[in-house]
Parts: structure tokens; C-alpha cells; sequence
């Protein structure tokens, strides 16, 4: 569920071999009122909320859609908290949320419109860096949220990565599939944007 890529003749996408791609087929994963924690340290998905720059990708199809359904989360979405959340409603919404620790987000879309469909799959890319636009969702190539953080914060997210759904727990976890997951420690270019997008639209989910 999470490919090792690699930078081979100058692709920011070369797989590191065929053993980094279950998503293919039957071999897709589905999360089922369930989630799955990224167990490394914690510290290596800070760059998705200190601002320095860090981006993660992944292609998402729903099988059911919630109220709310958490995609991605490095913690709880309460204030108070630290780290990063992708959710979307089954309302055709979509929204960005940063926890910097503090009484308020550090960032907070709100809800976007985006349209988000049952048995559809949706390329998302976040890039999350200090500045003007820092913050960053890409769906299907368009840019539904932009915006800057406020007060980036250097802690320890308060989990580690969650894909399918945040410690909050089956409430708000997704039933569907994720897959061809991509973290980057820097906020990537709009055109490796645009080739990652490219290569999971080649690959389906």
C-alpha cells in the first residue's frame, strides 16, 4: 500500500519494483470502518505541518461516503493537537486541516466543493509549506484549496500517519480503497504534481 519510489533517470516516480504496488488488481487494499497507522517515528511526517514543505499523495475511490470521512491524518482534528487531516463529506465536500498544537488550526479550509462519488477514483495532492498558498490540494489535477499557515508548529504530530482514517476512530474512517501512497519531505513542483497524477491515472486503482 505504500510504493518505494525512487529518483531514476530523472522521474520522481520510478518504483523501487513490482513487490511496492498491491494496489494493482485484486491486490488493492480496502479499509472497512477500520484504520492503519504509519508506525515509523513520528517525526518523520512533520514536514507535513512545520512548514518547511512536505507533500503526500494518494489515490483515493470510496465504496461508501459518510459524513465525514478522513482520508489521511497525522492526528485527531481537535485544536490542541498536531498535524495534518484530508476529509470529504458525502456532501461533495472536501477540507484541509493543520494543528499546530495551539487553541486554534493553524490552518482550516472549511468545507470546499469538490465533487467526490462512490466507485469514482480521485488523485489528491497536498503540499503543505510556510508562505502564501503554501497549503495546497490538488484533485484529479485542479487545485481546490489554497492557503497559508498561520503559526507552523515543529512538535511531533500527535499520532503517526493514519491512511483511512484519524484517532478519532469508525466514525469517521473511510470504507473504500487507497492506494499508490507518496510522501515527500518538500513541498513537490506543480509539474511533479502533474506527473504523479499522470502515472496513478495510468496504473487505476
Amino acid at each position: 500500500y505504500t510504493p518505494a519510489f525512487t529518483t531514476v533517470a530523472g522521474s520522481v516516480l520510478a518504483q523501487a519494483g513490482d513487490t511496492s504496488k498491491p494496489w494493482a488488481g485484486a491486490l488493492g487494499m480496502m479499509f472497512d470502518g477500520d484504520l492503519l497507522p504509519w508506525t515509523a517515528a513520528a517525526s518523520t511526517v512533520k514536514c507535513l505541518h512545520d512548514g518547511n514543505g512536505g507533500t503526500i499523495a494518494l489515490a483515493y475511490r470510496p465504496t461508501t461516503l459518510k459524513a465525514e470521512n478522513r482520508i489521511v491524518a497525522t492526528a485527531a482534528t481537535a485544536v490542541g493537537n498536531v498535524g495534518v487531516c484530508i476529509s470529504c463529506t458525502n456532501a461533495n465536500k472536501i477540507r484541509v486541516r493543520v494543528m499546530n498544537g495551539g487553541a486554534a488550526y493553524d490552518y482550516d479550509s472549511g468545507d470546499v466543493a469538490c465533487t467526490i462519488a462512490t466507485g469514482n477514483t480521485y488523485t489528491m495532492v497536498l503540499r503543505v509549506a510556510a508562505g502564501a498558498g503554501g497549503v495546497s490540494l490538488r484533485v484529479n489535477g485542479t487545485e481546490v484549496i489554497s492557503g497559508a499557515l498561520t503559526a507552523p508548529s515543529a512538535a511531533n504530530p500527535t499520532t503517526g500517519l493514519m491512511l483511512g482514517g484519524d484517532a478519532v476512530g469508525a466514525a469517521t474512517n473511510i470504507t473504500g480503497y487507497l492506494g499508490q501512497v507518496w510522501v515527500v519531505q518538500r513541498a513537490v513542483t506543480a509539474a511533479e504534481c502533474a506527473q504523479y497524477e499522470a502515472y496513478v491515472a495510468a496504473g487505476g486503482l
